[in-house]
């Protein structure tokens, strides 16, 4: 990844396999609703992008990228996890499972002043 020419970027590391993941969907359609324009948003998933990208699909959840990788090679025990990653590649931010309503606002909050 060239981080640098991303700003901020928003990992969502993700399976096709995680219902908390599919739970997590309306969210990550909120994200990109909101914050989309401003963060690059990139599905990671362990599935083939094709099946990946076909999940994003019918869950109606657009991303800038999908990268087939495991949570394990990003460093993250287990799905659904958000990494926010800075323009040097440093991840600055984690949230870990599927987020209560509040924990969500914050999130957002914390994207929009990016």
């Amino acid at each position: 990844m060239d981080w640098s020419k991303n700003g901020q970027t928003l990992v969502l590391a993700i399976s096709t396999q995680c219902h908390f993941c599919k739970e997590s969907t309306p969210f990550y359609r909120r994200l990109e609703q909101e914050v989309g324009k401003r963060i690059k948003i990139i599905a990671a998933l362990p599935q083939p992008v094709a099946d990946a990208e076909q999940y994003l699909k019918g869950e109606g959840v657009r991303v800038d990228q999908v990268k087939q990788i495991s949570p394990m090679a990003l460093g993250v025990r287990g799905t659904p996890t958000m990494l926010l990653v800075n323009s040097g590649g440093v991840v600055t931010r984690v949230w870990s499972g599927k987020l209560p309503p509040e924990e969500q606002d914050q999130v957002l909050s914390i994207l929009k002043k990016g």
